[in-house]
């Protein structure tokens, strides 16, 4: 358990370092947010954050990053309790006629263009991929090897979504918690959609650094997005 002025920074520490993309330091959050603390205070409770498992130093005289269990912590406290995933019936109703491939295709597009992130949809025997160009205007894919491994990565979650079963509308595995492949550099965002029979996913997928409030916002007006 963290306390309050923890959770605070916390939450300053992971929607900086999605906005930076680069280690966060205390004078940077106390300049952002305005805290109350002293450089030295926001130090001092950074430090205990990494000792707890939810930021990381990748240098002595680096700022902090998030870890998994940093976005984790923010996903369950803050923006999970926000999702409202569209109920499947009002959903589903919209894939039954014979523009079934232009409807999911359209949103797939939506998706990734909202979200600069790989959207995936399975539906039946469909199955869609759109946004990888969005990947090369994000810093952590201007490695070739990294493009390498996000594709490994969605090449397993193509392999996986069609036969997911889960107990929840929204699902989110964040880099080291996804379980259906060995790469774990990356997280993906599952909008689960059945009624009867038939089942609509929709996922988002991208670097760990991803703005995930907005993302659970977007899958959760795909209605609109039909």
């Amino acid at each position: 358990m963290i306390s309050a002025r923890q959770e605070q920074i916390l939450q300053g520490l992971v929607a900086s370092y999605i906005q930076e993309a680069q280690p966060i330091s205390s004078q940077h959050l106390q300049e952002s947010y305005g805290f109350a603390l002293s450089c030295a205070t926001i130090r001092n409770e950074l430090a205990e954050l990494t000792e707890l498992g939810y930021a990381v130093q990748p240098h002595t005289s680096a700022g902090r990053v998030p870890t998994d269990k940093g976005y984790r912590f923010m996903v369950d406290h803050v923006l999970k309790e926000r999702a409202e995933v569209a109920k499947p019936a009002e959903l589903l109703s919209h894939f039954q006629g014979p523009d079934t491939a232009s409807l999911l295709s359209k949103m797939a597009r939506g998706l990734s263009d909202s979200s600069s992130l790989v959207t995936a949809v399975s539906f039946k025997n469909l199955f869609w991929k759109e946004g990888w160009e969005s990947l090369f205007l994000q810093p952590e894919f201007s490695s070739r090897e990294v493009l390498l491994s996000f594709t490994k990565f969605v090449d397993d979650a193509e392999g996986y979504l069609p036969f997911l079963r889960a107990s929840s509308s929204l699902v989110i595995s964040i880099g080291g918690e996804v379980g259906f492949s060995n790469v774990k550099d990356f997280s993906i965002l599952v909008a689960v959609h059945e009624h009867g029979k038939e089942r609509l996913i929709v996922a988002l997928l991208g670097p760990r650094r991803m703005a995930y409030q907005k993302n659970i916002e977007l899958l959760s007006s795909l209605k609109a997005m039909v």
